[in-house]
């Protein structure tokens, strides 16, 4: 556990998808918590890492102003339309460090949840990722290592790659089981309406 130091992780954010089921651009959506009134759906996730890492939290991808600002941080998607994996690749390549990250989308996300990953990781330094898990593997919840741009490969295109759960298994990533209400997204304006926990 010494040798496990959370300066050594970049926290990142995935926000350049492209909303085509919400209708507009949802990580901008009004996504209010107890705490606060104004929170939007990009602020779930950013808050979640920000409790455990600082203020220091990534967006990576192309997205509005208005998203950029609720970060700390951008980190270009040197392979928009790639999916996670592309904006994974682009921020361990921009940082040269292990990178923690989560999608824009993830309403219900804790800080309890991403602690418990950092924890499993703290247990397996061979690993080249510990991801999340819930009914599936989650691959936008989790740590990966910088050896995953070894691993993991975004050169052929993707309609011939595995998804990306298929690859996550073949290099021998760590599973860590969640809670499924914490790994919930949202794709369209009806999945706000329950809002978080």
């Amino acid at each position: 556990m010494a040798d496990f130091a959370l300066d050594r992780i970049q926290p990142i954010v995935l926000a350049g998808g492209k909303s085509a089921r919400f209708g507009s651009d949802k990580l901008l959506a009004a996504a209010p918590t107890s705490t606060d009134p104004d929170a939007l759906l990009i602020d779930h996730p950013v808050s979640a890492l920000r409790s455990i890492f600082g203020d220091r939290v990534a967006l990576v991808g192309l997205c509005a102003d208005a998203v950029r600002a609720r970060a700390d941080a951008l980190i270009p998607d040197e392979q928009p339309g790639e999916g996670p994996l592309g904006g994974v690749i682009s921020a361990l390549r921009a940082c040269n460090r292990d990178v923690f990250v989560l999608a824009g989308d993830l309403i219900n996300m804790t800080p309890s949840c991403v602690q418990a990953i950092l924890d499993q990781a703290s247990t397996a330094p061979g690993a080249p990722a510990v991801i999340a898990r819930t009914t599936q593997i989650e691959p936008c919840i989790g740590l990966y290592r910088r050896e995953v741009i070894g691993l993991l490969t975004i050169e052929r295109p993707s309609a011939r790659r595995p998804p990306l759960h298929q690859d996550l298994q073949r290099i021998g990533a760590v599973f860590v089981d969640i809670d499924p209400a914490s790994a919930r997204n949202v794709n369209t304006p009806d999945d706000l309406e329950s809002g978080p926990p």
